[in-house]
């Protein structure tokens, strides 16, 4: 047995975001990474009590609720808000472009003013680049010349060295454009600046992690150290270049500290033109508001990137995008390396999106391939604690009292008290239908009352469940300590007065069986997804639909189905040789 379930390769946001939820479950991970510090390009230093962006500035922003809930968990966030400010030709611009840009470049003074003036700049733009190609053809079309060589030409040259009609047009599609006075950068409803050492702390909380170690330089040896590897660098660097190098653009910080309260008045100034060598000048103080009597500013500079150099935005063109399209091919067929991160996958990520596809990685990872649903009434569920680690468990409370979450993990539902047992599994199916687990465990709230060694069916396999089942088909298991049970054409004779073969017909290409059908009493069943998936979702809606008719068939003479006699018929709609009608 390996030391290790997990080595990740990578202690920057992707990488810690995986090994906290790995780690939370119950999986032993060691981190390495080659720099001497965590974080990534989030890290953040502190110099006399401000927070320096030692990789660019990192300005958190989502309007994905998970992952707002996530950073919050781990982290404290202030109330910044990203308003940059753009300098050309020693006049400085509110951007990104807004209503108040359009006043300074154009004197509009309303929005119907401003959106009639970018019709007419853009208009020829438009009509010659309806399908716009590269970042060049993109710009003029969204703005026009004049805005075009104010807040994007010379940067786009600059940034990328590169002619603008030889960038991917997606450079620009993430630039914001706006008719009306706001000019926060982002759209996102959640901003704000986290406090970055404070989040990786808690997330490597427990951890081990190994710093200032070149993983590929010693592959072999930490390959033997775990059982699965979660790798976050360079994805050509891994297979050794075989197909040549990835490009990227790298960066150059040059950072001063300044005996001046304030540099800027701004977090950033950017500087477009090709006179200035550097792209914008970071003023971190404003970060946190800081009243220091000093200031630190970052000039930021781009570099040609080569092999070695730090890697911070993807070339993701065409040339590039074949060369990593190969790459993938090899990825797919590594059996025990997963990959991801922005260099792992070799996409421009935000950090929302980083955390997001983290999460969504381990959930994927770690998802238990069974659910246990039950359909509770008034009896203690507390011993689904037990199991919480190996199964999705939903609990549908179908009783009159409020029952407490019995711990985070569990899902909780109120349902109206319809339908019995049948009900609550047929909504489980029709609600989850794309996302089923591969085995599903329909239970009663207190199975043990007709099951006793259910808790061992739930720890064991496949082969336990066919020996001990008191029915089966296909992939499909039912329980009950009162076996199996006669019911005849009207439920005889354990329950006669029920419409059994009207609802039999109703459902079934067959007709009833003449010497009638045996059922496991309790509703207890294991369920493959395959199973379910075989008849479509709208079937398992329709036959809802019957079990819900005239449910006050206790009456015995309903022409309704209802969920004495689904009872008897739920084992037979799980298996395959009977043919439906609905």
């Amino acid at each position: 047995m390996r030391e290790y379930d997990y080595l990740i390769i990578g202690a920057g946001l992707y990488g810690l975001t995986c090994a906290r939820l790995l780690t939370d479950a119950g999986k032993k991970c060691l981190v390495i990474d080659k720099r001497n510090h965590i974080g990534g390009n989030c890290y953040t230093e502190d110099v006399d009590g401000i927070k320096v962006h030692k990789y660019g500035p990192h300005i958190f922003h989502t309007d994905k609720e998970k992952v707002w809930s996530f950073i919050n968990k781990y982290t404290t966030l202030n109330h910044f808000s990203c308003r940059p400010k753009l300098r050309h030709k020693n006049t400085i611009y509110s951007f990104p472009i807004n209503l108040l840009t359009l006043h300074q470049v154009y004197g509009v003074m309303t929005p119907q003013e401003a959106l009639e003036k970018i019709e007419e700049v853009t208009k020829p733009y438009k009509e010659m680049y309806k399908e716009p190609k590269n970042a060049y053809e993109w710009g003029m079309q969204l703005v026009g010349p004049e805005l075009y060589e104010i807040f994007y030409d010379g940067y786009l040259k600059k940034q990328w060295k590169k002619d603008p009609k030889d960038i991917p047009a997606d450079v620009l599609k993430r630039q914001v454009f706006r008719l009306v006075h706001e000019d926060s950068y982002y759209n996102h409803p959640y901003q704000g600046m986290p406090n970055y050492n404070l989040l990786f702390d808690n997330l490597s909380e427990g951890i081990e992690i190994k710093l200032s170690i070149d993983y590929l330089e010693d592959k072999a040896t930490y390959d033997n150290l775990a059982n699965t590897i979660l790798y976050t660098g360079p994805v050509d660097r891994y297979f050794n270049y075989t197909f040549g190098p990835l490009e990227y653009r790298s960066l150059i910080f040059k950072e001063e500290r300044l005996d001046i309260k304030d540099y800027q008045g701004t977090f950033m100034m950017s500087y477009p033109e090709s006179k200035y060598e550097f792209t914008r000048i970071i003023e971190h103080k404003h970060f946190e508001f800081g009243e220091q009597p000093f200031t630190i500013i970052t000039k930021e500079y781009p570099d040609d990137w080569s092999i070695g150099k730090e890697s911070f935005y993807p070339v993701n063109d065409e040339k590039n995008q074949e060369i990593y399209d190969q790459y993938f091919e090899l990825v797919k067929k590594e059996s025990n390396v997963i990959f991801g991160g922005r260099m792992g996958s070799y996409k421009y990520l935000n950090m929302d999106e980083t955390i997001s596809l983290a999460i969504d990685k381990i959930e994927e990872i770690i998802k238990p391939n069974r659910s246990l649903i039950i359909s509770h009434y008034e009896k203690n569920t507390s011993w689904t604690n037990d199991f919480i680690k190996d199964y999705s468990i939903f609990i549908y409370n179908k009783g009159n009292s409020n029952v407490q979450p019995i711990n985070e993990i569990t899902t909780h539902i109120k349902l109206e008290n319809i339908g019995r047992e049948p009900h609550t599994y047929l909504h489980h199916i029709i609600e989850n239908y794309d996302n089923l687990t591969e085995w599903n465990f329909f239970s009663q709230d207190d199975p043990f009352e007709h099951v006793n060694n259910y808790q061992e069916i739930l720890t064991k396999g496949e082969d336990y469940w066919k020996l001990k089942s008191t029915q089966q088909f296909d992939k499909s298991y039912f329980f009950s300590d009162m076996g199996l049970q006669p019911c005849s054409h009207n439920g005889h004779p354990h329950d006669p007065g029920l419409p059994v073969q009207k609802n039999w017909e109703m459902i079934f290409e067959d007709p009833f069986p003449a010497n009638g059908i045996f059922f496991s009493p309790a509703c207890q069943y294991i369920v493959h997804r395959d199973i379910i998936r075989s008849r479509s979702k709208e079937f398992w809606i329709k036959l809802n639909n019957i079990l819900l008719t005239k449910n006050e068939d206790v009456l015995r003479n309903s022409t309704s189905a209802g969920p004495w006699v689904f009872e008897r018929i739920i084992p037979h709609i799980f298996n395959l040789n009977l043919k439906t009608k609905i």
